[in-house]
This record gives structure tokens, C-alpha cells and sequence, in this order.
């Protein structure tokens, strides 16, 4: 088991990204990791038989086709972090992860994951990651952020959003790991797909 700022492989899989997954599963849940390997998965297959998708998402970002490709999948992986928040983690109390400490209801800010996801995104790992998925790219990247995390159907409301900090986060060892956790899956997806 990990530490609170490093967390090891079995912390980030103790977060749930599904719960209850269809009949016959093995498990009541799924971990938010291999939810966003998942869809990253798809993402990748579509665009891989896509070639005019492929080369349109090339030329508009100004990038290689491959190196397109490899962006925007790991784009699409990080839609879901918001799952790693308190919050989204509180709705299963049974699945609760045991690196974020003893389940207290009355301390978790009640919040929607796709926010999270962006807060999360544009107040920490932005600054933090931006230049390792995609040197000098930043602003095209926080362009494109409201429509990763705004995925189900509501748009962020970016303006909104960026007035306050992600209330659970940095505040607690619970937030803290939440976002070590997002870093480690970041690093280790992109490790997949450029070595």
C-alpha cells in the first residue's frame, strides 16, 4: 500500500469509477481506472478506423496524425477523473476507498464529477501535466477541456467554474491522494503510448 502523496497501484484501483456492473459480474464494481482505460480504449479503436477523423484532428491541432491520435486519447481517458474526487466517492459508501481514510459523511462537499473533473483538471493538473501530454499546448488543451468533461450532455460552465478552487481538494490527505492518484494514471497511460 502506497503512501498518502505517493499511492501505489492498489490505492488507485480501490477508487470505483461504476458500481454495479451488469449481471454475472465477478464484482459490484468497476474501478474508475479501467473506466477510463475503457473509454480511452474505444476512443482509440474509432479513431483508428477513422483515418479522415485522424487527419482532420491532426491538421486542426497542428500535430502529426499519430501524434493526434495519442493526444486525444489521452484526453479522452482523463474525462472521467472527477470520480477521484471525495464527492463521486461518497455516492457508494460500501466501495468507499480505504486510502482516503474512514468514510465521513458530513465532511465530503457534495459536488458533480464532471465539475470536479474540470476543476481538478484546470486548477491542478494543468499546470502540473499539460506540458507532458503536450509541450507548448496548453492553451489548445484548456480549450478543449470543457467538452472532455462536459461529457454528459451539460456543458461546464468554464467561467463559473474557474471563479472558485475545487472545494475538496488539497485540503485534506483525502484530496491529496485523490490527485497523486490522477498524476499516476496520467503518467502511466502516457508511458503506454510513447515508449
Amino acid at each position: 500500500m502506497g503512501d498518502v502523496l505517493n499511492p501505489g497501484l492498489s490505492d488507485i484501483l480501490s477508487f470505483w469509477g461504476k458500481a454495479q456492473p451488469g449481471d454475472g459480474a465477478s464484482q459490484s464494481w468497476h474501478p474508475a481506472v479501467y473506466h477510463l482505460l475503457d473509454v480511452a480504449a474505444v476512443a482509440e479503436a474509432i479513431l483508428q478506423n477513422r483515418p479522415v477523423t485522424r487527419s482532420r484532428a491532426a491538421k486542426l491541432l497542428g500535430l502529426e496524425v499519430d501524434e493526434a491520435q495519442r493526444l486525444l486519447v489521452m484526453l479522452v481517458a482523463l474525462h472521467d477523473i472527477g470520480k477521484f474526487a471525495p464527492a463521486f466517492q461518497a455516492k457508494s459508501p460500501e466501495h468507499w476507498p480505504p486510502v482516503l481514510g474512514q468514510y465521513q459523511p458530513g465532511t465530503i462537499v457534495n459536488s458533480v464529477h464532471t465539475n470536479d473533473g474540470y476543476l481538478l483538471w484546470y486548477s491542478e493538473v494543468s499546470s502540473r501535466l499539460a506540458d507532458r501530454l503536450w509541450v507548448g499546448g496548453q492553451p489548445v488543451l484548456e480549450a478543449l477541456a470543457p467538452g472532455i468533461f462536459g461529457h454528459h450532455g451539460r456543458p461546464i460552465k468554464t467561467s463559473e467554474l474557474r471563479s472558485v478552487r475545487a472545494r475538496w481538494k488539497i485540503q485534506s490527505d483525502a484530496s491529496i491522494t485523490s490527485l497523486a492518484s490522477v498524476e499516476r494514471f496520467v503518467e502511466h497511460r502516457r508511458a503506454l503510448h510513447y515508449h
